[in-house]
């Protein structure tokens, strides 16, 4: 796999070159676009930023990239997300990504809720392509880039790795008129010299359950992490994260049900 190289301001970068950072701050937010040179012209990028500055591809540019560069994509077409591409994902720009999910992120006491478009009567409607809770999983997986390996990355893809490029996809993801990323929640690194600070930016960040929409639909939030354990209690099943040993998620009978003697659910949550 090659090592990226860019073009800006007239200045060749390599992707580990300690003055890239500096460069990008300089044409944050201006016309300017970097280059990725893994092609004699080059194919134009764009910055974003996070903690760091981060050059992204430009949307539906994947496949001009040199087919060993880290940007290049096969065209849609040749996998499933040209299924879903410009119905349940549809790119808005550079820094903008509509996602259409088939799952409701609001609930009533008691039930969950979907907001359902309104239609004319006689009107004839096909239904829209929406992406699973799978789905979306594929989805920030291949846009955080961990749907491909480099050998640089060996020995190096930790969960806190894991965590920081997820939470960055998510960031650039918007859905039911909100910041994927303020609906997303994975557990940090867990440290028992920190556990009080992690326990309360923890409860910060699920606080959004408990506050309720002026019409009384609370709000629902994506929990991602590695599983430790599923137990069985009386009314329904305990699921446990590795780096959140002292919070379970409570899972009702009817959303999976264990199989075999290590109680692997059969449905994913």
């Amino acid at each position: 796999m090659d090592e990226q190289r860019y073009l800006i301001n007239g200045r060749i970068f390599a992707a580990q070159d300690p003055g890239l950072q500096e460069a990008l701050a300089r044409i944050y937010g201006t016309p300017a676009r970097p280059r990725c040179l893994c092609i004699a012209e080059g194919v134009e990028m764009y910055v974003s930023k996070f903690k760091d500055f981060v050059i992204k591809r430009m949307p539906e540019t994947a496949a001009e990239h040199r087919p060993t560069c880290p940007s290049y994509e096969p065209p849609a077409s040749d996998s499933g997300l040209g299924e879903v591409l410009g119905q349940a994902i549809i790119e808005r720009g550079p820094e903008g990504v509509e996602l259409r999910l088939d799952f409701p992120l609001t609930r009533r006491i008691g039930r969950s809720f979907a907001t359902v478009d309104p239609q004319r009567p006689g009107e004839i409607t096909v239904a829209r392509k929406t992406l699973s809770l799978r789905g979306l999983l594929h989805y920030l997986w291949e846009r955080a880039g961990f749907n491909r390996w480099y050998p640089r990355m060996q020995g190096k893809r930790s969960y806190w790795v894991l965590r920081k490029f997820l939470l960055q996809a998510s960031e650039e993801v918007e859905t039911k008129g909100l910041r994927l990323a303020e609906r997303v929640f994975i557990p940090e690194h867990f440290s028992r010299d920190h556990a009080a600070e992690i326990a309360e930016r923890r409860h910060q960040a699920l606080s959004i359950l408990l506050s309720p929409d002026p019409d009384l639909h609370f709000k629902m939030m994506i929990a991602l992490g590695e599983l430790k354990a599923f137990n069985e209690t009386t009314l329904g099943y305990h699921l446990y994260f590795r780096h959140l040993p002292d919070r379970p998620f409570f899972i009702e009978k009817t959303a999976g049900a264990p199989t075999g003697d290590r109680g692997v659910p059969r449905t994913g949550v």
